[in-house]
C-alpha cells in the first residue's frame, strides 16, 4: 500500500548490466512501497568507455536491442526509461544527478558492479547524490552470492575454485533469492527517451549475428527453456563436443543481465534432477562465473590489466604481430584454432572448449601476452564480461588463480581429434578444408603434402617444439 510518510517520493532506478524487470533487486526495492510520484528508470550510454573496455559492435548492438525490449516492459509498468549520454564513466555522476534533479527524483537505486572502473564510477555517483541531499541505495543484481559472503573458515578469500564451489553448494539456501517483477506503478507524468537505431561510434553487426542472437529478456528465457528441454540432461558429456549445440548459450544474457543467475539456477533446480551429472555440471559452470566475479574484489588488480600472480607481469612475451594477426584471422594452419577464430568472427561467439584451445595456443605455442588475446576477444564476443574473460585468459596463460600449471599445454590437434572427432566443426568454419576426408582434416598438411589446395596455410609454428620452448621459458622465469 502507498505510504503517506513521503508523499513526493520518486525513486530513480539506474540500470546497468541488469537489463530486466524480473528478479531485479534495485527495481523491486524502488517499487516495493509504491511511490505516489511514480518511478523513473535510467540507462547511461557511454561510448567512450565502451571503447576503452575494447567492446565491439556485436556487444553494443546487443545492449541496444535489449534496451528496446526493456523500455517496452518498463512502459507497461508506467516507468519511463530515460537515456543519459555521458562519454565515459567520469561523466556519469553529473549527468545522472542532472537527470534526477530534472525529473524531481528523491533517491537512487542501482545494482552493484565489481570491476575497478565501475566501482570508482559508482562511488563518485554516490558522493554526488549524497552531497545533493539525495539518498542512495545499492543492491545485488549480478550474482547468486554477494562477493565477500563466501569466505574460508579463516574469513579469507577463496583462491581455488573447488572449495569455493563446495561452500556455495553447502550454503545454497543463503544465496540471493529471486524477486518477482513489480506491479504497475503510478504514472510519473512524462515519457521515456527513444532508444537510438545505432549507438554513437558503433556500427550494427551483420544480419546473421542479429538473427543468431535475439536480445532481451524474452529471447533469453527462450534460450533457457530450449536448453532445459533439449540439452541439459547430456550437458556433462556433450558440452565439450564442438560440432553440436550442447551448451546453454546463456553467457550473453548473464553478462548483460537480461537473465539473472538466480533465474537460471532456480530453473535448473525446478525443472531437472539437479543431482544428475548434466544439471550438476551446469550449476558448476554458473559457480565458475560466481568465482570470477568474486575474484574482482578478492584481487582488484586483475581488472587493471595485471596478472593475478603479479610476478608474471615481468614475464617477457613474444611480440610477433604477423603471428598475432594470423591467429586473429584464423590463418594459423592449425585447423581447430582456425575454425574457432573464424567462428568468433562470423558468430560473435565461440564454443567454450575452443576458447581454452585458442587462448592456450596464443599464450603457449605463440608465447604472446594474454592481454592481447583478452582485448581481442572483448572486441569480438557478444557475451563479453570482464570477470569471465579475464579469468579464462589467465587460466590459459598460467598467470591466474587456480590456473592450468605452466607445464600443462593443450595440444590443439589432439583437442580437435577428441572434441571434434568427425571434423564437422572444422569443415563448417574452414572452407578450405570442407572436402578433407576423415582424420586428415585435423592435420591436412601431414596427411599428404599438397593434397589440400585452396590456399589453406602451412602451420605458422611447430606444436611440439613451441610447447617445449614455452615450458623452458616459464622454468627459466620461475627460477
Amino acid at each position: 500500500m502507498p505510504t503517506d510518510a513521503s508523499p513526493n517520493r520518486r525513486p530513480l532506478v539506474w540500470f546497468r548490466s541488469d537489463l530486466r524487470v524480473e528478479d531485479h533487486a534495485a527495481l523491486h526495492a524502488a517499487c516495493e512501497d509504491p511511490p505516489k510520484a511514480g518511478v523513473v528508470a535510467a540507462y547511461a550510454i557511454t561510448p567512450g568507455q565502451w571503447k576503452e573496455h575494447h567492446w565491439g559492435d556485436p556487444k553494443i548492438d546487443f545492449i541496444r536491442r535489449a534496451l528496446v525490449e526493456l523500455q517496452k516492459q518498463l512502459a507497461g509498468l508506467n516507468i519511463p526509461l530515460k537515456l543519459v549520454h555521458a562519454d565515459t564513466f567520469d561523466d556519469v555522476p553529473a549527468a545522472l544527478l542532472a537527470l534526477a534533479q530534472d525529473t524531481a527524483c528523491t533517491e537512487l537505486h542501482f545494482g552493484r558492479e565489481h570491476e575497478h572502473n565501475e566501482r570508482k564510477r559508482d562511488q563518485a555517483t554516490e558522493d554526488a547524490f549524497e552531497n545533493a541531499g539525495l539518498a542512495v541505495h545499492t543492491h545485488n543484481t549480478k550474482t547468486l552470492f554477494e562477493p565477500g559472503d563466501i569466505l574460508t573458515q579463516q574469513d579469507g578469500w577463496y583462491t581455488v575454485f573447488t572449495p569455493f564451489s563446495k561452500k556455495c553448494r553447502a550454503t545454497w539456501q543463503h544465496r540471493h533469492q529471486r524477486r518477482p517483477a513489480p506491479s504497475e506503478q503510478r504514472d510519473p507524468g512524462f515519457h521515456g527517451d527513444a532508444v537510438p537505431n545505432t549507438m554513437p561510434g558503433f556500427a550494427p553487426p551483420s544480419d546473421h549475428i542479429q538473427q543468431l542472437w535475439p536480445a532481451g529478456p524474452t529471447a533469453a528465457r527462450s534460450r533457457l527453456d530450449r536448453f532445459l528441454d533439449d540439452a541439459i540432461a547430456d550437458y556433462d558429456t556433450a558440452r565439450d563436443t564442438m560440432s553440436i549445440d550442447g551448451t546453454s548459450r546463456l553467457s550473453a544474457d548473464l553478462a548483460l543481465g537480461t537473465l539473472s543467475p538466480a533465474q537460471v539456477a532456480d530453473a535448473v533446480y525446478e525443472n531437472t534432477n539437479h543431482t544428475e551429472t548434466g544439471p550438476f555440471g551446469y550449476i558448476t559452470e554458473i559457480l565458475w562465473r560466481e568465482f570470477y566475479q568474486h575474484l574482482l574484489l578478492a584481487a582488484p588488480h586483475v581488472s587493471r590489466d595485471r596478472s593475478y600472480r603479479k610476478e608474471y607481469d615481468e614475464l617477457e612475451w613474444n611480440t610477433d604481430d604477423d603471428a598475432f594477426q594470423a591467429w586473429c584471422e584464423g590463418k594459423t594452419g592449425v585447423p581447430i584454432v582456425d575454425a574457432a577464430m573464424r567462428q568468433l568472427s562470423r558468430d560473435a561467439w565461440m564454443h567454450n572448449r575452443c576458447r581454452m584451445v585458442t587462448a592456450m595456443f596464443l599464450t603457449k605455442n605463440l608465447f604472446q601476452d594474454w592481454r592481447r588475446g583478452e582485448r581481442y576477444f572483448a572486441s569480438k564476443l557478444i557475451d563479453i564480461e570482464l570477470a569471465s574473460n579475464n579469468g579464462g585468459w589467465q587460466w590459459s596463460a598460467s598467470t591466474g588463480t587456480d590456473a592450468a600449471p605452466y607445464f600443462r599445454v593443450m595440444n590443439p590437434q589432439s583437442q580437435g581429434e577428441k572434441h571434434d572427432p568427425a571434423g564437422d566443426y572444422i569443415r563448417e568454419y574452414v572452407d578450405e578444408l570442407k572436402d578433407a576426408k576423415g582424420k586428415a582434416v585435423h592435420a591436412p598438411h601431414a596427411a599428404k603434402p599438397g593434397l589440400f589446395t585452396g590456399g589453406y596455410p602451412e602451420p605458422i609454428v611447430d606444436l611440439k617444439q613451441s610447447r617445449a620452448e614455452a615450458i623452458d621459458r616459464f622454468k627459466a622465469f620461475r627460477s
